[in-house]
């Protein structure tokens, strides 16, 4: 199935979730396994930041690695060439939080109330370097809401980005 696919999925609400018990660092650190070669491609360190002892949470493995790939694979696109981005995971209070930290451009205020949005590129995907169909942040947004969870970023311009997923530990 296609990243396209999967966003008619989501939008026409097809879209089902296979949740079993699950190890989230394992799913994150099977993300950041996936998307090694292209951080060496361009030149970007990987670092994982995972907080031991993690409660399992039901999560569809598949979609939730999905998550976490196109969280890393943006924040690659945006890195400078040797620079680094971070993956977090942490435990807050009734949450768990996944992470994905880049030492990028950053986003305007302006940007940042559209890039969910199915084709929502930032002012910046018209770029040929970071361009792309627009689907990624929205299948993120979309497969994180099926799980119970939220996502959002924290940004400044010049300063990168942090884009989070807020997990619930329980439903």
């Amino acid at each position: 199935i296609t990243g396209f696919e999967l966003a008619l999925k989501c939008k026409s609400g097809k879209l089902t979730l296979r949740r079993v018990p699950l190890s989230l660092n394992e799913v994150v650190h099977a993300a950041v396994d996936t998307s090694r070669a292209m951080a060496l491609k361009h030149g970007v360190e990987l670092v994982e930041m995972l907080e031991e002892e993690l409660p399992q949470l039901m999560l569809d493995e598949v979609k939730m690695r999905q998550v976490v790939v196109n969280l890393l694979v943006n924040a690659i696109k945006f890195s400078p060439e040797r620079g680094t981005v971070k993956v977090r995971t942490r435990r807050d209070t009734s949450y768990v939080m996944i992470e994905v930290m880049d030492q990028g451009p950053g986003i305007l205020p302006e940007e940042t109330v559209h890039i969910f949005e199915l084709f929502g590129q930032g002012l910046r995907g018209l770029d040929r370097k970071t361009g792309g169909l627009g689907i990624g942040l929205h299948l993120v947004k979309r497969i994180s809401e099926l799980h119970g969870a939220h996502v959002g970023v924290n940004s400044q311009p010049g300063n990168g980005s942090t884009f989070w997923v807020r997990l619930p530990l329980t439903l």
